[in-house]
């Protein structure tokens, strides 16, 4: 058979396979073309295949998925979900089509394509699922419209990348800033409910300690204002400065409570201060009252009434002189039942609190 034969018979096959509606694999094997197989995921948007004998690498057109971490970097949020939904969807081996647009290579020399199985585009199922998000580059738009419907579902349902919070918007060291504040902001709601009691030394420390945490927490965060210049790629095109309404948020929640409890403190310790001086004053009174009656004390004996006293010998009839050491009063109003041992009349007092004791 010629080369002219060979071509109809070709273009019949062809014609057959269309008019009865065969793709994929089978299709494939009747024009007798190398099948396209999958030898390897690399991540959630982009595998290895052989094609023609080599190993090809496929980056999925017109959707993006979070970047996988690399070089001792962690992965985004998703980006395993999204690697090992493929490695599901498309075990090693399996056979899939294979679809261009204008532009066959990227910048990183990559095939970019539409990948099919059994008629289904797995660039929108991977959308659909909420793992990827639809993407327009020029020149290449031909899937564009089916991934960003398949996108506007997964959102609609809440699933995947539209139930993410902040701290999967930013890179790591940001992420770990607005942990840490919203921890800060839950302990801060915590001590609100210590303040009327920091009259205990305990939680009076305790408050001080958080208060301090809270303080460096609200530093750290303040450095998320720049986040956008360590996003990646992906968290640029996906989530752009969204981050910035909750950092404004926990900012502005943490300063409030930051104040209410250093001004909570600062009563405390002024009450502590004032009472402290209080109780200086107390003492200071004392010992000037004690000290007053020190100087007293030689007033009292000389007022003593010597011309009432009766003559030694009547009192101390019988012998042995006064034995008392102890603090005497000569005056005042006391009742004068000692003598002592120049005949004089005097009271027993107690040192201290002055009283008559004999």
């Amino acid at each position: 058979m010629g080369k002219r034969e060979d071509s109809l018979s070709l273009l019949k096959t062809v014609g057959w396979i269309a008019a009865i509606g065969l793709t994929g694999a089978l299709a494939v094997e009747l024009l007798g073309a190398s099948p396209v197989t999958v030898e390897k995921i690399v991540d959630g948007d982009t595998i290895d295949v052989r094609l023609d004998g080599e190993t090809t690498r496929i980056r999925f057109l017109n959707v993006d998925t979070p970047e996988i971490g690399r070089d001792g970097a962690p992965a985004e949020c998703l980006a395993e979900e999204a690697r090992q939904y493929l490695a599901d969807r498309l075990p090693i081996g399996s056979v899939v089509e294979l679809e261009f647009d204008q532009e066959r290579l990227d910048k990183y020399g990559r095939s970019l394509a539409g990948v099919f199985v059994d008629d289904s585009l797995i660039n929108a199922e991977i959308a659909r699922e909420g793992l990827g998000r639809a993407v327009d580059i020029a020149p290449n738009h031909r899937f564009y419209s089916e991934v960003a419907e398949a996108e506007r579902e997964a959102n609609e349902a809440k699933r995947g990348l539209s139930t993410l919070g902040p701290e999967c918007f930013v890179a790591q060291q940001d992420a770990e800033a607005i942990r840490e504040a919203e921890q800060a902001q839950q302990e801060a709601q915590n001590l609100i409910l210590l303040l009327p009691y920091l009259n205990d030394d305990g939680n009076l420390a305790q408050v001080q300690r958080s208060a301090r945490r809270i303080a460096e927490a609200r530093a750290t965060l303040a450095t998320v204002h720049t986040a956008g210049e360590r996003q990646s790629e992906f968290q640029k095109s996906a989530y752009g400065d969204s981050y910035k309404d909750t950092v404004n948020t926990l900012e502005d929640r943490l300063q409030r409570a930051e104040s209410r409890i250093d001004e909570a403190i600062a009563r405390e310790q002024e009450r502590r201060d004032a009472q402290e001086r209080a109780e200086e004053q107390r003492n200071g009174d004392d010992i000037d009252a004690a000290r007053k009656d020190t100087e007293n004390q030689p007033r009292m004996e000389s007022s003593a009434p010597s011309s009432s006293a009766p003559p030694a010998a009547a009192l101390h009839s019988g012998g042995g002189g006064d034995t008392y050491t102890g603090c005497r009063a000569y005056g005042g109003n006391y009742a004068f039942t000692s003598v002592d041992d120049e005949g004089r009349r005097y009271a027993k007092i107690d040192c201290a609190t002055k009283a008559q004791i004999g």
